[in-house]
This record gives C-alpha cells, sequence and structure tokens, in this order.
C-alpha cells in the first residue's frame, strides 16, 4: 500500500477528531457563559433596591404625614374650642394651622409621587423579571440541549480515538513522524488535496516536476507549505 493511502485515512481521521474537539469547546464555553443572564440579574437587583428606596421614603413621609396631620387635629381643636387666648395668641395659633396644613399638603404631594414613582418601578421590576424567567427556561433548554449533543460527541471522540490509533500501527514510523510534525506546525492539516493543481494547503500551484512525482508511489511534499499532497493530476 502506498504511504499516501494510509496517512489520508488518517488525516480524515484526525481532522474529525479536531472538529469534534473544538464543538465540544465551544459547547463548554456556551455552558459557562451566564453574562446575558447576569446582567439581566444586575438589572433586577438594581430594580429592587429603586424599589425599596421608594417605599422606604413613603413609608417615612407617611410617618411625617400622620404626625402632622395629629398637630394640626390639636391646633384645630385648640383654635375652635372657644378657650383660645387673646387676639394675637388666636392669629399665632392661626399661622401655625395655616403652616401645617401647608406642610401637610407637601407631605402628601411628595406622598403621591412617591407612590406614582413605586408603581412605575414595580411595573419595571415585573417586566425584568418577566425577561429573565424567560431566559432561564431558554437557558434551561439549550443546556439540555447542548449536554446531549456534547455526550454524542464524546462517544464519537472516544471511538475516534481508537480509530487513529489503529491507523497509526500500520504507518512507517518515518512516515508518522512527518505527519506528527506537519500536524504540529500546520494547523491540524498535514496532508493537502492537489484540486486543479493547486495545493488546497496554501494555495500555491503544483510544480511540474512534483506533478510527475505524485503519480508514483513515494510521498510528495508542497513546494511551497512543505504539506504531503494527494489527488488526481
Amino acid at each position: 500500500m502506498r504511504p499516501i493511502d494510509q496517512l489520508l485515512p488518517l488525516q480524515r481521521l484526525d481532522t474529525t477528531l479536531d472538529g469534534i474537539e473544538r464543538r465540544l469547546n465551544e459547547i463548554r464555553a456556551e455552558l459557562l457563559d451566564r453574562a446575558t443572564i447576569q446582567e439581566i440579574e444586575a438589572r433586577l437587583a438594581e430594580a429592587d433596591t429603586t424599589l425599596s428606596s421608594f417605599e422606604a421614603d413613603q413609608r417615612d413621609i407617611d410617618l411625617e404625614a400622620d404626625q402632622l396631620r395629629t398637630k394640626l387635629k390639636d391646633e384645630e381643636t385648640k383654635l375652635y374650642s372657644g378657650k383660645g387666648g387673646n387676639p394675637k395668641e388666636l392669629s399665632a395659633l392661626t399661622q401655625e394651622v395655616e403652616q401645617t396644613k401647608r406642610l401637610l399638603s407637601q407631605c402628601e404631594d411628595r406622598v403621591m409621587a412617591l407612590i406614582s414613582e413605586a408603581d412605575t418601578a414595580r411595573t419595571e421590576r415585573a417586566a425584568i423579571t418577566s425577561t429573565l424567567n424567560q431566559l432561564n427556561e431558554e437557558r434551561a433548554a439549550r443546556e439540555t440541549e447542548l449536554k446531549n449533543e456534547a455526550r454524542g460527541l464524546l462517544r464519537q471522540q472516544i471511538q475516534l480515538k481508537k480509530d487513529i490509533e489503529s491507523a497509526r500501527t500500520d504507518i512507517d514510523p518515518v512516515h508518522l513522524r512527518q505527519y506528527d510534525r506537519l500536524r504540529a506546525s500546520k494547523g491540524g492539516l498535514a496532508v493537502a488535496e492537489i484540486r486543479q493543481r493547486i495545493c488546497q494547503g496554501c494555495r500555491v500551484s503544483l510544480t511540474t516536476r512534483d506533478e510527475h512525482r505524485l503519480r508514483g508511489d513515494e510521498l510528495v511534499t508542497c513546494a511551497s507549505c512543505g504539506r504531503i499532497l494527494y489527488g488526481n493530476v
């Protein structure tokens, strides 16, 4: 058997194995990549903080408003009880009532504004939560799909390694060392096809001398890239 007829099947097995290993690495990377979900989780945490802040402010102002209502009630009771003091004291008490009413009105306005802002924050939080839930569902389905694919690829990987080991045992050690060196230095492609007199490894035309040699039994390497050549010329 010609050396190229042994090396070419080995190259095809190795190329298939390389592709499987690349795909397995892609699957591992995708399974580890949670960037999109983490971004949405960060937005949800921020929305929670914003909503909590609005709710805390609302509680504080509600408390302040309750205190003002109590104060206003006491002031109005005193003012309208008929037990007020002299006109100067009644005038001062009236001013206090009006001031308390203004402060209470301001508090109530602030409470209404905070209620509106909190409602908006709740709506935004609900939208983010919905997006996150959908992403988690999609990711769970995708993870199942990827893990199933990976299991199939791992079975192929095991079988390919056995086939490669078996193929290597029948190849001349000198040719095998040449092949391995080229695999290591040429991005995994040690054996390149000649198509229309062009090396598909480096896209350089075959020399006339090598074209004649390729018809024989010896290994022929590309004068440009050094890869082992095969193909009909």
